[in-house]
Formats: structure tokens, C-alpha cells, sequence
């Protein structure tokens, strides 16, 4: 039997949800959003359930049924452009985003969210100016500060990635990602010594993360060569 204001369903929604039972909470879930009860945050876990499920346009669906009913929500617009990019819809994904700063310029999910979809679309320069804008706002924010170095290290421009590397293992220090893009980054300007150490620091947190193995293994190689002669030079003692 169902509460006549959807109570004792979106409880056990939760319960579901908190034994990763998704299928049967999102099942759920669709009944309270067929009833007179239903409000625009029943709409949004519907809609990243759907999501979860890999049901991207069921959830797509969810999410604007949300937007529709509480217009104008950052959470919303970021969950209506992941659902958009899990389609394929790129350009779709971005033109949401946009439209969302407009509303809402001081989210930083928001500009983080545009700065991926830019690269996506190959469009470095405005992910960067993204990512940054999200780091005025939100300075410890994980995945701009991750990203945005990712692209400074594409560029060649090493110290500068790596200053935002050395923030984000200060900030995110259990993060095994931070630890391990740091390493790359340090290994590409040649500090074959630091790479090593901080491959190990990923490693201490994700002991099976096989990129932080090659990227330990491929600075020991490089410290290795370093301390080999060359042809033909003596030895000097």
C-alpha cells in the first residue's frame, strides 16, 4: 500500500539506493513520480538513478521533468548536460552549461563542467579560461585543479602544472589520481628522482594502480641511464 504523500516510497527508495539495489529504487521511484505528491528533487534522483543504470535517455527525460518544475537549479543544468554527454550530444551539453553560467556565474561545478565538454570538442584554450574561472571561485576544487594541470602539462608549460599538481596532493593528499598525474608531470621535465617518489605515494594509496607502476618503473629506467656512461667515456674514478 502507498503513503497518500509518497513518504514511506521515497524511504525505501533510500534504503534501496544504500544497498545499490538502483534498478528496484528507480522502479520505485517512477510511482511516486506518477502520483499528485511528486516534487522536482523526486524527478532529479530519478533522473541520476537513471543515469547510474546507464539509461541515458530515461534519465535525460527525468532530469527535464525536474528543470521544468524548479527552472533555473545549477544541480539540475549539470546533471541535464551529463546526461547529454553520455549521449553523444557535445555541443547539446555545452549550449546547457552556458545557458546555466548565464543564471548562475559563480557555480563552480558549472564552469568545471564546461572546461570538460571544451576539451571534448577540442577547444583547449576555453577549457583552460573554464577551469580557471572555477579555480578563482573554488580553489580546491578536485577536478579543475586536476584538469587544468593535465592541460598545462599537454602544453609542455611543466612548472606551471606543476604548481597546481603540488596544490592538489596538499589539498586532496589521499587522492592516488593527484599523486599519480603529479609523477607523469615530473617525469616529462625530467625530475626522474621526485617522479619516483611520488608514484610511490600513489602507490601507497592504490598498491594495484597500474600507471603509477609503469610511470615508477619508466623513472628508475630513466634514473638508471642518467648514471650510465656513454659509449666511449671512461669512467673517471
Amino acid at each position: 500500500m502507498c503513503s497518500s504523500d509518497g513518504s514511506d516510497e521515497r524511504q525505501r527508495v533510500q534504503a534501496l539506493v544504500n544497498e545499490g539495489r538502483h534498478a528496484e529504487a528507480a522502479a520505485l521511484l517512477e510511482s511516486v513520480c506518477g502520483g499528485s505528491s511528486v516534487t522536482p528533487r523526486d524527478w532529479f534522483i530519478l533522473g541520476q538513478l537513471r543515469l547510474q543504470l546507464n539509461e541515458s535517455e530515461a534519465g535525460l527525460k527525468a532530469l527535464k521533468q525536474a528543470d521544468t518544475a524548479a527552472p533555473g537549479q545549477a544541480q539540475i543544468a549539470n546533471a541535464i548536460a551529463h546526461a547529454l554527454f553520455a549521449l553523444g550530444r557535445f555541443n547539446d551539453a555545452y549550449a546547457r552549461l552556458e545557458t546555466q553560467r548565464a543564471l548562475t556565474p559563480d557555480d563552480p561545478e558549472t564552469l568545471v563542467n564546461l572546461g570538460y565538454v571544451a576539451e571534448q570538442l577540442g577547444r583547449k584554450d576555453d577549457a583552460f579560461t573554464h577551469y580557471s574561472a572555477a579555480l578563482e571561485l573554488a580553489p580546491g576544487d578536485f577536478r579543475g585543479r586536476l584538469n587544468r594541470a593535465a592541460l598545462l602539462s599537454e602544453r609542455g608549460a611543466y612548472d606551471d602544472a606543476l604548481v597546481d599538481y603540488r596544490v592538489l596532493v596538499e589539498t586532496h593528499s589521499g587522492s592516488a589520481i593527484g599523486w599519480f598525474n603529479q609523477a607523469e608531470c615530473l617525469s616529462k621535465a625530467g625530475r626522474f628522482e621526485d617522479a619516483v617518489t611520488s608514484a610511490e605515494r600513489a602507490l601507497s594509496i592504490a598498491p594495484r594502480h597500474v600507471n603509477a607502476m609503469m610511470c615508477k618503473g619508466v623513472a628508475l629506467a630513466s634514473l638508471a641511464l642518467a648514471d650510465t656512461p656513454h659509449r666511449g667515456e671512461k669512467e673517471r674514478c
